[in-house]
């Protein structure tokens, strides 16, 4: 599955073939992120809105979404690691 972050049908598609076959989800590594680098009056709205969609409202609803594999759980636990950190363009 290629699942795009942006899109919550394609979440709820990435999750609902997680249980299936694994039932549940112990560990989420949210990785998605993407920046737009240029001077603040040059970067366009289209430009902002993506960055904003995939590194924002990607990584939100990729979390939100997962909740319910997490607590199939057996002892209701599990941990998301959010690494994403861009500092001029490049992760750190």
């Amino acid at each position: 599955m290629h699942p795009d972050v942006t899109s919550l049908a394609d979440l709820d598609g990435l999750y609902a073939a997680t249980h299936e076959q694994f039932g549940r989800i112990d560990i989420l590594f949210v990785n998605a992120g993407i920046a737009k680098m240029g001077p603040i009056d040059a970067v366009s709205e289209a430009d902002f809105d993506q960055v904003m969609d995939v590194n924002f409202k990607g990584a939100y609803f990729t979390i939100q979404k997962a909740l319910p594999l997490f607590q199939q759980a057996p002892a209701k636990w599990g941990a998301y690691l959010n690494p994403v950190a861009l500092r001029h363009g490049q992760r750190v």
